[in-house]
C-alpha cells in the first residue's frame, strides 16, 4: 500500500510451513533489497530447515527513499515440492508545499491608511498529506488579515489547498519589506517575501511671507507670487485657504480653487495684491 517517504512502514509476516511427511530445506531465499527489507521472523537464515507439520515466518518492510511504486519477487526454492515465490510491492508518497505567489508587492500606500488584501496560496501537490509547522507571523507594517489556512500546524491533504491573506498598513514613508519563512514536513519549504512603499505629500509654502511695503493710498501694488509645492512622494490637497481680505486681495495665479490637488513633486502659483 501507501507509504510516506522517508518512513519504514508495519512488518508483514509470510509463513513458510511444511504439510508434508518429511523435513525440507528452503535454499536458497532471494534477500529483499531496498527499499524493501527482511526485518525478522523466525525462520533461520537460509538453509531453513522445516520439520514435517512445521512453520516458520519470515517479516518483510517497506521503506521508500522516493515516490511512486516498487516491487520485489523474491524466489523460494526448496529441497521439496511448493518452491515458488514471494511478491512484494508498495508505493512511496509524499506531500509536496507549493506557495504562490511567493512574493507579494503592495506598491505605493499612502501612510496612515491599510492597503487592499492580498491572498497568497498554500497548496499540495504532492500523493500525500502535508503538514505546515512553522509560519512567520507578518508585523507592522504588514498584517495577516484572513484566508482559509488554520493556525499552524497546516494540514493539507494531497491536492488541497488554503489561502493567507495580508496587508499593508505602513506608518512612514519609504520601502518596508519582510519574509516570512514557510516551513513544512514534505517538500517545498521556502518563502512569501512582503514589500510595499510608504508615500506622503508634503506641503511646502514658499515664501511664507510677503511685505508689499510702502503703497499709495487708493493705488493697488505689483502681484506678490506665493508658491505652493508638493515635495513629498504621493499626491496631496489643499483643502482649505483662507481668503485674501482688503486691503489685501488674491489676484490670480495658476492655482485652481479648493480643493487645489497637487500630485508629488507638483505646485502652482498664488498672486496678492495690495
Amino acid at each position: 500500500g501507501d507509504q510516506l517517504v522517508g518512513t519504514t512502514s508495519a512488518g508483514f509476516s509470510v509463513t513458510l510451513g511444511n504439510n508434508g511427511t518429511a523435513s525440507l530445506v528452503v535454499d536458497p531465499l532471494t534477500p529483499a533489497i531496498a527499499p524493501f527489507a527482511r526485518s525478522g521472523g523466525t525462520c533461520s537464515a537460509p538453509p531453513i530447515t522445516i520439520s514435517a507439520g512445521a512453520d516458520c515466518t519470515v517479516i518483510y518492510t517497506f521503506s521508500p527513499s522516493a515516490t511512486g511504486p516498487a516491487s520485489q519477487n523474491l524466489t523460494v526454492t526448496s529441497s521439496g515440492g511448493g518452491s515458488g515465490s514471494i511478491a512484494l510491492s508498495g508505493n512511496g508518497v509524499q506531500g509536496n508545499l507549493t506557495i504562490t505567489p511567493n512574493s507579494v508587492n503592495f506598491g505605493d500606500q499612502l501612510v496612515g491608511t491599510t492597503s487592499a488584501a492580498q491572498t497568497v496560496t498554500l497548496g499540495n501537490n504532492g500523493t500525500a498529506s502535508l503538514q505546515v509547522t512553522a509560519l512567520t507571523a507578518a508585523t507592522a507594517p504588514f498584517a495577516r488579515s484572513g484566508g482559509t489556512c488554520t493556525a499552524v500546524p497546516i494540514t493539507l491533504t494531497a491536492g488541497s489547498t488554503c489561502t493567507l491573506t495580508y496587508t499593508f498598513a505602513p506608518t512612514a514613508t519609504g520601502a518596508a519589506n519582510q519574509a516570512l519563512t514557510v516551513t513544512a514536513d514534505a517538500p517545498g519549504s521556502g518563502s512569501i517575501a512582503l514589500s510595499g512603499n510608504g508615500v506622503q505629500g508634503n506641503l511646502t509654502i514658499t515664501p511664507a511671507s510677503i511685505n508689499f511695503g510702502n503703497q499709495a493710498v487708493g493705488t493697488t501694488s505689483a502681484a506678490q507670487t506665493v508658491t505652493l509645492g508638493n515635495s513629498g512622494t504621493a499626491s496631496l490637497q489643499v483643502s482649505a485657504l483662507t481668503a485674501g481680505a482688503a486691503p489685501f486681495a488674491r489676484s490670480g495665479g495658476t492655482c485652481t480653487a479648493l480643493p487645489i490637488c497637487g500630485s508629488a513633486g507638483g505646485r502652482c502659483r498664488l498672486s496678492y495684491t495690495y
